[in-house]
């Protein structure tokens, strides 16, 4: 058991993101969906190449655990909470950084 609660699910142009709760009551989203919004052709590589680059800080920000994905199947996954996020964010070069923070 994980201990997340999907709580939200909202459009980003044409990107589904999930907004999950932890015990703690952090709001975490998936490396491949912030990836995905911010429009990376490999979007859990290149989130995943961002987090190793500043792996110190992104330690603090994220989570790793089992998630079923669309084929009811469980995988490791990557979370951050919404500082990671601002934090990925704030080091991507993708146009669409500035408009997924506001969002």
């Amino acid at each position: 058991m994980n201990n997340l609660k999907l709580i939200v699910s909202d459009n980003f142009g044409n990107v589904r993101c999930n907004f999950y709760r932890n015990m703690n009551k952090d709001i975490l989203m998936t490396r491949e969906q912030i990836g995905q919004a911010l429009e990376y052709k490999n979007p859990s590589d290149a989130i995943k190449d961002i987090h190793n680059r500043h792996k110190k800080r992104f330690d603090k920000f994220s989570v790793k655990c089992k998630l079923h994905g669309t084929d009811k199947k469980l995988y490791m996954t990557y979370l951050y909470n919404a500082k990671g996020v601002y934090e990925i964010c704030r080091w991507s070069h993708q146009s669409k950084a500035d408009s997924f923070m506001d969002w």
